[in-house]
């Protein structure tokens, strides 16, 4: 399945429907088609694959980190052998890798997971196990050249594992009403897996930075080049708030003797559409907690990935993009934990610059998140989860105000 069309109808605010035109093939007929299809069986075996990968993952880390200096220190006495363990060393580094894009690929699937791409799924997922089984048996002829004992249990166990794993996906994915890999032929199967990654990284970007795309239709009927500050049929539509010939003299926020350019502190309009999905405005710090820990933080991807899509949703418009949960997952993994900073940073940075638009001020910006972030943590560990509360209390005013701007709205065209 590549870049195509779709179309589906979903019920919004209202009983409105619309449909949308975009990424893939979506409820193929080629795979099942789009009726009766429950994807919980296939989420929730995603739930738990990305658990054990990341739990693996982090086991992997922690038991890299001690053994470097033991490694640096072998090239003093030992330079053969410290040379073979570096190069097992860069082996584990590429499983760990491995196991992160596991991780990542049932993400996704438990946030984007449709019929039409049980392939792709299947087969990262697949490809992943095959490279982590290749990375073990490579480990364990450097240690029996090092001269030391492995058991061969453990290599076993990992491919049993991996093979478990592989099954629970497509029996889910059956149960959840898909058909993957049915009828296709040796040479199919290549032709899908070389493009399988391909296809899971355009579901990731479908609703992260410039691919927003789908979520963005969710909440609005056309497109509209000239920005919300006009309608997507005349630039002299009336946006929400101002009369119809303020409408046509100038956009929201600035008055007809104003008219500056955006990025010169005027406020600039609500986002319009003409049909529209409440966003969330119930975000807790006590239910994060609580549910992140039940679920083995499942939960907590789930509050992030909203977060990102309704703040590039209310802030649209901006010129600025809030990065999505496998943009923050990757980066973070890539560059130590510090992307994950700069995330809520910028985060909270827009939230701010974007309060006035709703008629809002919000004292906290980046800056105030990072303080808290990392020098609250020595105030018994607790700043982070003030950073955290301030960015879920303002990112509920702002969703509220959108939507209660886009209720009026509907109720003056009634």
């Amino acid at each position: 399945q590549g870049y195509g069309q779709q179309g589906y109808n979903q019920q919004g605010y209202g009983q409105q429907s619309y449909d949308q035109q975009g990424y893939g093939q979506r409820y193929s007929q080629d795979n099942g088609g789009g009726s009766g299809s429950n994807p919980i069986f296939v989420k929730i075996a995603s739930a738990v694959i990305a658990a054990v990968c990341a739990f693996l993952l982090i086991r992997d880390l922690l038991d890299i980190i001690p053994w470097l200096g033991y490694l640096f220190s072998m090239f003093g006495y030992y330079p053969i052998g410290a040379m073979l363990s570096l190069v097992q060393l860069i082996l584990g580094l590429v499983g760990m890798a491995l196991y992160a894009v596991a991780a990542a690929v049932m993400v996704v699937s438990v946030l984007k997971w449709e019929k039409e791409y049980c392939n792709s799924f299947m087969l990262a997922l697949a490809i992943t196990a095959v490279g982590e089984i290749v990375i073990t048996v490579l480990i364990r002829l450097l240690s029996v050249l090092r001269r030391i004992n492995a058991s061969p249990l453990s290599l076993l166990w990992l491919v049993l594992g991996c093979i478990a794993v592989i099954a629970i996906y497509y029996v889910a994915s059956v149960a959840s009403g898909a058909k993957p890999l049915e009828g296709m032929s040796s040479d199919d199967i290549k032709a899908a897996a070389s493009v399988s990654f391909g296809e899971i990284l355009g579901l990731m970007k479908s609703n992260d930075g410039q691919g927003m795309q789908s979520d963005k239709y969710a909440y609005r009927s056309s497109e509209n080049p000239g920005g919300y500050q006009q309608s997507s049929a005349q630039s002299t539509a009336q946006p929400y708030g101002q009369s119809a010939a303020q409408s046509a003299a100038q956009p929201y926020g600035q008055s007809s003797a104003n008219t500056a350019a955006y990025g010169q502190n005027q406020p600039m309009g609500i986002p319009q559409s003409t049909y529209f999905t409440p966003l969330d405005t119930n975000r807790s710090l006590l239910k994060y907690i609580v549910f992140t820990a039940l679920t083995c933080g499942i939960y907590g991807l789930f509050v992030l990935h909203g977060l990102a899509r309704d703040m590039n949703i209310a802030c649209e418009g901006d010129g600025k993009q809030t990065a999505g949960l496998l943009k923050l997952f990757l980066l973070t993994i890539v560059t130590c934990g510090i992307y994950n900073y700069y995330w809520y940073y910028a985060l909270a940075d827009r939230m701010q610059a974007n309060a006035p638009r709703y008629g809002m001020q919000f004292q906290e910006n980046g800056t105030t998140i990072l303080l808290w972030f990392i020098f609250g943590i020595l105030i018994c560990g607790i700043g982070p989860l003030i950073g955290l509360n301030i960015i879920f209390k303002n990112a509920n005013a702002i969703c509220m105000a959108y939507n209660n701007a886009h209720m009026n709205a509907n109720r003056n065209q009634m």
